[in-house]
């Protein structure tokens, strides 16, 4: 499903993402954080980290997968996509660098791929994020998100957030 369109906001450039491009600086992004179980939930290993390897392409599912670089800048500080999970609910996930954190990005590229969510004729979508990633939260609360339920999962306790488009 990708759209082939790059969105933008005044700081940000969402792009389609092409794993010529942005496969190495994802990598390295997810290396570098040191955070790697957290987003992948397995602890991290060479040989894990090369599943994630073409994920900007990944072909298969009902998907849209965005690379986020800062505006005038060729610098990858992310991804935002959206795919429809085999109970054919449609679910937003996205992943900010951690020095890019705290700076209202992950607002604004949610509210990005709602938007291209909305073109497309979606009208609810599901997020979901660590109880204790208050960042995540709030962007995902900033957006309309409305919290439906927690349950815990290997110990962490996830929060399922729901977000309600109307269609244009």
């Amino acid at each position: 499903m990708n759209t082939g369109k790059a969105l933008e906001t005044k700081r940000i450039l969402l792009v389609p993402g092409n794993n010529a491009r942005d496969d190495e600086p994802f990598i390295n992004m997810l290396r570098n954080d040191g955070n790697f179980r957290d987003f992948c939930g397995i602890e991290f290993s060479e040989k894990y980290l090369a599943e994630f390897r073409n994920y900007f392409e990944r072909t298969g599912h009902d998907e849209c997968i965005y690379s986020i670089f800062l505006k005038g800048s060729d610098r990858f500080i992310g991804y935002v996509g959206f795919h429809r999970e085999r109970n054919l609910d449609y679910e937003i996930e996205f992943y900010i660098s951690k020095s890019e954190r705290r700076k209202g990005y992950a607002t604004a590229m949610i509210g990005l791929a709602l938007e291209k969510c909305k073109e497309l004729g979606i009208n609810k979508v599901l997020m979901t994020c660590d109880k204790t990633n208050i960042g995540s939260a709030k962007s995902i609360t900033n957006n309309g998100g409305v919290l439906e339920s927690e349950f815990e999962e290997d110990g962490v306790v996830e929060q399922r957030y729901w977000i309600t488009l109307v269609s244009i």
